[in-house]
């Protein structure tokens, strides 16, 4: 799973496809969602559906060519990276996590977190990048800092919490772009967090997502 972030141990204890109890990750949540959609409604989006095959890479290696690379972070070293707890299982083609954390002076604690996940079909358009940012909108402290034109949908979102008794900031990401959802978020020291750098890495990884399959096995 996609390392957690502190804010998240608020959100009530659930058991999503087999994941440790405990939410680990707003993807998690969002994953839980999905799989409810999916088992109520039987129509497919069209709009979606057709996008699929140009757009949204179905492998690991394919969402993991997408994703943000060394080239991508300067000064970053990856610490993590793996199939998230979704793979392997009948609602998902792939799903990628990785966390590159700085290895810059005075940015302890300092990192970018992913997740990829290349859905089978998106059954409800109803289920969006802004219906996660809200959920996690609820808890306290938690900003909406709308959309920013990422991908076909997007909602950004804000918080800080206490890591080891320092403040960090917390600038996330839901967005997708045909059927993959993508969760960034970054995490920095107070008042050195941006949401345009956070923008600017989302839009290379929409960008990769944009062509063709990475993997050549969009069709």
């Amino acid at each position: 799973m996609l390392r957690i972030v502190p804010v998240l141990a608020l959100v009530s204890v659930v058991v999503v496809l087999g994941a440790p109890s405990g939410i680990s990750s707003a993807r998690a949540r969002a994953n839980s969602q999905v799989r409810a959609v999916t088992q109520v409604s039987g129509e497919q989006s069209p709009r979606l559906v057709a996008q699929a095959t140009p757009r949204s890479p179905r492998t690991y290696e394919g969402l993991r060519a997408a994703a943000l690379h060394a080239a991508d972070l300067p000064g970053y070293s990856l610490d993590f990276e793996a199939p998230g707890a979704l793979a392997g299982t009948q609602l998902v083609f792939a799903d990628y996590d990785a966390n590159w954390v700085s290895a810059q002076a005075g940015t302890a604690g300092a990192s970018v977190n992913l997740g990829l996940t290349s859905l089978r079909t998106v059954t409800d358009p109803s289920f969006a990048p802004n219906e996660l940012a809200d959920e996690l909108a609820e808890l306290p402290g938690v900003t909406l800092l709308g959309s920013h034109g990422v991908g076909d949908q997007d909602q950004a979102l804000s918080y800080t919490y206490a890591e080891n008794g320092v403040q960090v900031d917390v600038y996330r990401l839901y967005f997708r772009t045909g059927t993959v959802l993508v969760d960034l978020y970054t995490v920095d020291p107070a008042g050195t967090g941006s949401l345009d750098r956070l923008l600017a890495l989302a839009r290379i990884i929409d960008g990769r997502l944009a062509g063709p399959a990475a993997d050549g096995t969009g069709s």
